[in-house]
């Protein structure tokens, strides 16, 4: 049958919780927190819990801890880092700060290179949109290590290739040589 219904619902990061105090002092000894079921699972279980960097919470500024948090998000580990545009950064962030104002914010945090785990880099989308690339740290300098490994392996193989061209022809001169 039709009946209006109205319907509440709620959840709770918590099960329990208490509090203990020292009887006589009245000072507090502890917390002990319960975790509800479904938080609880997803922590231990499907390991679905993003963690952060220890030294995220030395972070002082309240954009530098929101593009962390952007960072360790969409970057995570990928190689080759993430690209995101400044526009898309300022709404991901929540500033309220004008876009000239937010570009000279960023500007700031990507000279200071604090970030945990993470460095950024100004940079451009291919239509020249104005954009922060955001990769592990260190990772840059292990693609410039394998850039450098890479072009010291195709010197070899052409010395290689070279060496082997040159005992081809010592080696036919010396044949030639020796018909004469």
């Amino acid at each position: 049958r039709a009946t209006k219904r109205r319907q509440k619902a709620g959840f709770n990061w918590l099960d329990s919780w208490t509090f203990d105090t020292d009887a006589e002092t009245e000072q507090p000894r502890g917390m002990t927190l319960t975790l509800s079921d479904w938080v609880y699972e997803g922590i231990v279980n499907e390991k679905s819990l993003l963690t952060m960097h220890p030294d995220y919470f030395l972070l002082s500024g309240g954009l530098e801890r929101a593009l962390y948090r952007i960072a360790r998000k969409h970057a995570g580990t990928q190689r080759g880092g993430w690209l995101c545009r400044v526009e898309v950064l300022r709404d991901k962030t929540g500033s309220d700060a004008q876009p000239k104002e937010f570009n000279r914010m960023l500007r700031r945090v990507i000279e200071a290179d604090q970030l945990p785990d993470y460095t950024m880099d100004a940079a451009e989308t291919t239509d020249k949109s104005p954009a922060v690339l955001f990769r592990l740290r260190g990772e840059a300098e292990a693609l410039a290590l394998a850039e450098k490994m890479r072009v010291e392996e195709e010197r070899r193989a052409r010395l290689d290739a070279d060496r082997r061209r040159t005992e081809e022809v010592d080696a036919r001169m010396d044949r030639l040589a020796g018909r004469r």
